[in-house]
């Protein structure tokens, strides 16, 4: 994400600021988006899921008892695999998500990677990219969109049509994580597609130019 886009948590503003020329997100609606969104999902997501593919559950049931009933070190090893690869991919997905920032908003801007800077947030351990140049509204929408779409729809999609449940919650938490990015897209509404916009380097927001 932007700087204190795909980590909204970077911010040190407390209220919001909008005047003619800036415009920004108050922090504390960032959880209140994600649960908007939690919410969304578990409805059109979480329970179709189970009402379609619930027998997966079952079945990992049966196996993992029938593991533990031959060797109990094996179930263990089971029971630890697959959450501890979940969370690697977890981690490559933080960081692709910014990749996939970067990428898309370099063809935006005049430097192209060199209008681009990454960080990592020590506080909130979480990492960030900054635009250092003005970019356009479009270029930003897109920018801003895409690790959604790429990360979080996709999977979805897939993993509800396949029955992959693991797939399903990959794209459901990079669905909530990109609360921030929507919120930061949607006070772009009813601006120009070719307005420039500057990152804030310390707030959730950017300044019109």
């Amino acid at each position: 994400m932007v700087q204190l886009l795909v980590a909204p948590n970077l911010s040190i503003m407390k209220t919001p600021k909008n005047s003619n020329n800036t415009i920004s997100i108050n922090i504390n609606e960032i959880p209140k988006m994600s649960l908007r969104i939690l919410m969304v999902l578990i409805v059109l997501v979480i329970l179709p899921f189970s009402l379609f593919h619930g027998n997966i559950f079952s079945q990992e049931i049966s196996n993992l008892s029938g593991l533990l009933e031959e060797s109990f070190f094996d179930f263990l090893i089971r029971m630890l695999w697959i959450p501890f690869v979940f969370i690697i991919f977890v981690i490559l997905g933080v960081i692709l998500h910014e990749a996939i920032h970067a990428l898309l908003f370099s063809l935006y801007v005049p430097s192209k990677f060199k209008g681009i800077q990454f960080g990592f947030d020590q506080q909130h351990g979480i990492p960030f990219v900054h635009i250092k140049e003005p970019i356009s509204v479009l270029g930003f929408r897109i920018g801003a969109a895409m690790p959604l779409f790429l990360l979080g729809v996709i999977p979805v999609v897939i993993g509800l049509y396949i029955g992959l449940f693991w797939v399903t919650i990959f794209g459901v938490i990079f669905t909530i994580s990109a609360s921030g990015d929507l919120l930061l897209i949607s006070r772009t509404k009813g601006l120009s597609r070719n307005q420039k916009l500057k990152d804030l380097p310390d707030k959730i927001g950017f300044e019109l130019v």
